[in-house]
């Protein structure tokens, strides 16, 4: 079975605000009777949270979304690909900064994404009129 795609009718990238991204943390933490607590690494490839907004411009964009979510997620449980949005587009550069072309002088983008689930179902809330803002938790996969 094919993993699913973003669908190319919702917003490609996520708003800045509400952006954020948290380091993996694969430790695990025991406590003990005296002192602080011991902690060791548990998983070395844990999986990344990130938190995100996208903005749907009217009832055609979240009737897509929610069948994304209930048919190609099969109830928000699959993983899916994703742009990653701090790399995805961004011009390729060397050492000094400069941006990298190809043969014909055209620069070079680079190509990104994310393979990702949600950590809890979107939360919708209406900003004015039919637009409405998605906000959700994703957990990326490492890699």
């Amino acid at each position: 079975m094919a993993v699913a795609v973003w669908p190319g009718e919702l917003p490609e990238y996520v708003l800045v605000d509400g952006f954020s991204l948290t380091q993996p943390d694969g430790r695990l933490r025991t406590p003990t009777d005296t002192g602080p607590g011991k902690t060791r690494l548990k998983n070395s490839a844990a999986m990344t949270p990130v938190a995100a907004q996208v903005y749907l411009k009217g009832p055609n964009d979240m009737a897509r979304f929610r069948r994304f979510w209930a048919e190609d997620l099969a109830g928000g449980v699959l993983p899916f690909v994703v742009r990653d949005p701090r790399h995805d587009g961004a011009l390729l550069g060397d050492e000094d900064g400069l941006v990298l072309a190809d043969e014909d002088g055209a620069p070079i983008e680079v190509s990104a994404y994310w393979l990702a689930e949600f950590d809890a179902a979107p939360a919708e809330s209406q900003v004015a009129g039919y637009f409405s803002r998605l906000s959700f938790t994703l957990l990326v996969f490492p890699g």
